[in-house]
């Protein structure tokens, strides 16, 4: 019986008697009538004042309404989806990632991918900054995630945004600059402020300049005029922070990664920046090649998982007041 209830009852919302909304669903006033009494007998609750001019509707006809509205625009999406490309097609998405990204995030999105587009065939691409860019380039992938560590990026690729990422300088407890902290409250969610002058010739831990990491820790040496003494270069990130935690030396790095390892010996937690230092991660793609109706739905998809997947949204990080020991 309800074949039909949810289009003639909208029908009837927008006349102001049955008669127009019979003329505008083309067919008679008595059948439309006739209709109407039988799904109110159906449902066994009147829906509609027929002796008020213009009609109106009950409390239980406001909620039907409501709900007929809602299911006719559900099925009209269902319609577009099926007759949608992605949907009928297969569709193969080349994406690049980094290791650590990787690692973190790519399950999830694998698995909304797949829910979204059932003939999806996903190839997935895990390498550096560098090699990331070079297989765009020569049209190997098709998108990117990484983080920006050129500033000349833009005006080479289109980037659409995912994500604001603290970067915190991790030192060994046992370094003296720690020594002047009460380090109570110090975590890698609640670092402090330490002035970049202070970190000086350091004795540091850093990723090789290849990768994201490192390129990113150089950016930010520079910037501060920071001379520091690498002791130690390394080709992932995860060892530069478990080195680095055996009191080799400090080291920079995401957010997410010490709260994720286990390491030797504690670390102090700082931003060389107030406010908190940051940087930002975004979805590749060339700028002088258009982008197909799918990659862009693919775009925008995994931009939304990164804004509402709990799993992968950066933990929130608050920049605490320098507390020194008395």
């Amino acid at each position: 019986m309800l074949a039909h209830a949810y289009e003639y009852i909208l029908a009837i919302a927008h006349s102001e008697t049955l008669t127009q909304a019979a003329q505008s669903l083309y067919i008679s006033q008595p059948a439309l009538t006739k209709y109407i009494n039988r799904l109110e007998q159906d449902l066994g609750i009147k829906l509609i004042n027929r002796n008020q001019a213009p009609i109106t509707f009950t409390p239980a006809g406001k909620l039907f309404l409501k709900k007929a509205d809602a299911i006719l625009t559900l099925q009209k999406q269902l319609l577009e989806e099926l007759h949608s490309p992605s949907a009928l097609q297969p569709q193969i998405l080349h994406l690049g990632m980094t290791p650590e990204a990787c690692s973190l995030n790519l399950p999830y999105i694998l698995l909304g991918l797949q829910r979204k587009y059932p003939n999806l065939q996903l190839k997935v691409f895990e390498g550096q900054n560098n090699v990331l860019k070079e297989k765009l380039q020569n049209h190997q992938i098709d998108i990117a995630l990484m983080a920006q560590t050129d500033p000349r990026d833009p005006e080479e690729y289109a980037l659409a945004y995912l994500e604001e990422e603290p970067i915190l300088l991790a030192i060994p407890q046992s370094f003296p600059v720690c020594r002047q902290f009460d380090l109570g409250n110090n975590s890698p969610l609640t670092p402090y402020y330490l002035s970049p002058a202070e970190v000086d010739s350091m004795d540091f831990v850093l990723c090789d300049s290849s990768l994201g990491m490192g390129q990113t820790a150089r950016l930010i040496f520079q910037k501060h005029h920071i001379r520091p003494h690498i002791v130690m270069e390394t080709a992932r990130n995860e060892t530069a922070l478990r080195l680095a935690s055996t009191g080799l030396g400090a080291v920079l790095c995401p957010i997410r990664t010490p709260l994720r390892l286990g390491l030797i010996y504690p670390m102090a937690y700082f931003s060389l920046e107030s406010p908190l230092l940051t940087r930002h991660r975004w979805i590749y793609s060339l700028k002088k090649e258009k982008t197909s109706p799918f990659q862009s739905e693919c775009i925008q998809f995994i931009q939304r998982l990164y804004r509402e997947q709990s799993e992968m949204t950066v933990p929130v990080c608050q920049l605490l007041t320098m507390k020194k020991k008395v």
